[in-house]
C-alpha cells in the first residue's frame, strides 16, 4: 500500500506553525502600539511624550514614522515583522499626510444687507454712546431670544428697535479679562488681565474711553465695582469714574444726572453691573416672581459659596433646588430690566434716543446646572454665549445670526461713529458685513486662565468655527509651569472636547473619538492662534 502523500504547506502556514509564545505577545506589542498611534484621543504618540506636532507641518509625518519604528529597534523579536509593521505605518502616515478632512468652514449664515454708512450718525452734533454691560446674563433666559418667562419686557423693548446678535461670544467668561477685551479689542492673552492674579491693564493698550476722548466726548463711568475697575486700570480715559456708587439704581440715578449736565456735548456712558451675578438675592417682589411656593432647604440668597458646595459635592440639591436657583437668577434679570427701563424712559422723555447709540451686552453666562456646574467655571455655550444689541438711529431692526465676540463691539461702534480705530487690534468692524450681507467671523476663539474661587485650576481653550466647537484643559501642574514659555504649544497632559453644536447644541456628546480629523485640525488652528497671541502681547509696565 503506498502511503499518502501529505500536501505541501506554504511557506507562510510553516512558519506559523513554528511561532512561539514570544513571538505572539511581541506581535500583539506591535498592533496595540499601533492602535494607540491611531486612536489615542485623536492624537499622535509624540504627545505622550510631551511634544504636540501639528498635522499640518512637514516634519510631523517624519518624526511620526521614528517613533513608530521605536518598538522594531527596542524590541528584537519584533524585527521579524518589521516588514509588515513599515507598511500599515507608511500606510497611516500617508493617511495623515495626503488624505486629511477639510477643516469646518465657517458659519455660512448670512443676513440681510443693512443700509449703514460708514458714519452713520449724520446730525450736526453726532451721536451719544451708551455702553451696558451685564455681568453673568445669559441670552437664553431673555424673551427677545425666545425665553418662556417674561423676564426682560424692557430689554425687548430696547431689541425689538436694534439689530440682535443670535451668536455673540465673550473671549474669557470672566469680568476682569472680558472687560479688558470689551474696551481694548485685544485678546486675553495679549493684554493679560487676569481675575485672580489682578493684572492691570497695560498703559500701550488703548480702549474705548480714551478714543473717544480724544475725539472730544465727555466720558464717565458707573458700577457698584468701581475699585474693581480701578485697581485694574481700566478707568483710562474716563473723565469721571464715580466712586459713590453702591447699587444699580444708585448707578442709575447718577447717571441721569451726569447726561444732563452734558446737553450740547456728546457723551460716553459705560454702565456696569453684577447685579446677575451670584449671590442671587433679588430684592423684593422679585425674588418670588418665579419660585413663589419654594420651601426647600436653599431658602432666598444663593450665595458664591452655596455654588461651591454644590460643585464640589458638599451640598446635594434636587431638581427643584436647581429649578428655584434658576428662579432667583430670573428674577435677578426682571430686577436689572426695570432699572435699565428707567434709562430708557429717561434717554426718550429727553429726546436722546434719536441721536445715541446704546449697546447692551454681557462679559460672560453662567451655568445653571447643565453639565452638572453652577456658576462660570467652564467654556460651554451656557458660560460663554452672551447677548448683544446695538441700538443704532435711523437703522431698522434686524437679527443678525452670525457669530461675533467682544473684540467685535469697539471697532464695530467705532465705524458708526465714524471714529478711526488702532491697527494693531483684534477685532475688526462688522459695518462692512452689515451693509453687504456677509457672512460672520471665521472663528471664535476664546481662553479662561485658572482661577481657584471658581474651583478651576486648569488652563481652558476653545474654538468654535462653523458647526464644531473644540476644548481643551490643560491642567496646571508643575510641568507646566516649567515649560511656560512656549504658552500652550508644548503640554504634558491634556483633555479635549469637540462637539457639533448644530446638532447637539448643548453640548452632551463629546465627538472627540469619533471625528478625530476635525479635532487634528482645530487643535492644529487654536495653537497658531495661541503661539500668535503670546508673541504679540503686550509688555507689562510697573
Amino acid at each position: 500500500m503506498i502511503p499518502a502523500i501529505p500536501a505541501k504547506r506554504s511557506s507562510f502556514i510553516k512558519r506559523a506553525m513554528r511561532t512561539n509564545r514570544g513571538d505572539i505577545i511581541a506581535l500583539l506589542i506591535l498592533f496595540v502600539f499601533l492602535a494607540l498611534f491611531l486612536r489615542l484621543k485623536g492624537e499622535y504618540l509624540v504627545t505622550l511624550c510631551g511634544l504636540h506636532l501639528s498635522v499640518q507641518e512637514w516634519y510631523s509625518p517624519l518624526i511620526c514614522m521614528i517613533i513608530l519604528l521605536l518598538p522594531c529597534l527596542l524590541l528584537p523579536r519584533l524585527v521579524n515583522y518589521k516588514r509588515i509593521f513599515l507598511l500599515l505605518s507608511a500606510a497611516v502616515i500617508a493617511q495623515m499626510t495626503f488624505f486629511q478632512s477639510k477643516e469646518p468652514t465657517p458659519n455660512a449664515a448670512v443676513y440681510k444687507p443693512v443700509q449703514i454708512t460708514s458714519r452713520q450718525c449724520l446730525s450736526p452734533e453726532g451721536c451719544n454712546l451708551i455702553l451696558i454691560s451685564i455681568d453673568a446674563m445669559r441670552p437664553d433666559h431673555l424673551a427677545a431670544y425666545g425665553y418662556i418667562r417674561d423676564t426682560s419686557p424692557n430689554i425687548d423693548g430696547l431689541a425689538a428697535s436694534s439689530l440682535l446678535f443670535t451668536s455673540a461670544y465673550t473671549n474669557a467668561p470672566a469680568s476682569s479679562a472680558a472687560h479688558a477685551t470689551l474696551f481694548s479689542s485685544l485678546m486675553p492673552t495679549v493684554h493679560g488681565v487676569r481675575d485672580a492674579l489682578l493684572r492691570t491693564l497695560p498703559q500701550q493698550a488703548l480702549t474705548f474711553a480714551e478714543i473717544l476722548k480724544s475725539e472730544g466726548y465727555a466720558t464717565a463711568a458707573f458700577s457698584e465695582n468701581w475699585l474693581f475697575f480701578r485697581i485694574l486700570k481700566m478707568d483710562k480715559g474716563f473723565d469721571l469714574l464715580d466712586e459713590t456708587v453702591t447699587s444699580l439704581p444708585d448707578s442709575i440715578a447718577k447717571a441721569k444726572a451726569w447726561i444732563s449736565g452734558k446737553k450740547g456735548k456728546n457723551f460716553f456712558l459705560f454702565l456696569h453691573t453684577s447685579q446677575v451675578a451670584p449671590p442671587h438675592n433679588p430684592p423684593p417682589p422679585y425674588h418670588k416672581t418665579f419660585s413663589p411656593a419654594y420651601r426647600g432647604k436653599l431658602g432666598y440668597v444663593i450665595s458664591a459659596d452655596t455654588f461651591r458646595k454644590i460643585n464640589i459635592g458638599t451640598l446635594s440639591v434636587n431638581a427643584l433646588d436647581v429649578e428655584h436657583i434658576r428662579s432667583l437668577y430670573d428674577g435677578e434679570i426682571k430686577y436689572t430690566d426695570y432699572q435699565i427701563g428707567q434709562l430708557n424712559k429717561f434717554l426718550r422723555e429727553n429726546d436722546l434716543m434719536q441721536n445715541t447709540v446704546i449697546v447692551l451686552l454681557s462679559a460672560y453666562g453662567e451655568a445653571l446646572g447643565e453639565h452638572r456646574v453652577m456658576g462660570a467655571a467652564s467654556l460651554y455655550e451656557e458660560n460663554i454665549r452672551v447677548p448683544l444689541i446695538i441700538l443704532i438711529p435711523g437703522i431698522a431692526p434686524q437679527i443678525v445670526p452670525h457669530r461675533v465676540s467682544l473684540t467685535n463691539v469697539m471697532p464695530t461702534v467705532m465705524a458708526i461713529l465714524g471714529i478711526n480705530v488702532p491697527e494693531n487690534i483684534a477685532g475688526r468692524s462688522v459695518v462692512s458685513q452689515l451693509r453687504t450681507g456677509g457672512k460672520g467671523e471665521g472663528y471664535i476663539y476664546v481662553e479662561m486662565e485658572p482661577d481657584l474661587r471658581l474651583l478651576q485650576s486648569a488652563h481652558k481653550k476653545c474654538l468654535v468655527r462653523g458647526s464644531f466647537k473644540f476644548i481643551r484643559t490643560t491642567p496646571k501642574t508643575k510641568f507646566d509651569a516649567f515649560i511656560n514659555t512656549y504658552q500652550n504649544v508644548i503640554y504634558f497632559t491634556r483633555e479635549r472636547e469637540l462637539y457639533n453644536l448644530k446638532d447637539d447644541p448643548e453640548e452632551k456628546k463629546n465627538l472627540i473619538y469619533g471625528d478625530i480629523k476635525i479635532a487634528r485640525l482645530l487643535e492644529a488652528r487654536l495653537n497658531r492662534i495661541a503661539l500668535q497671541q503670546f508673541k504679540t502681547r503686550l509688555a507689562r509696565t510697573p
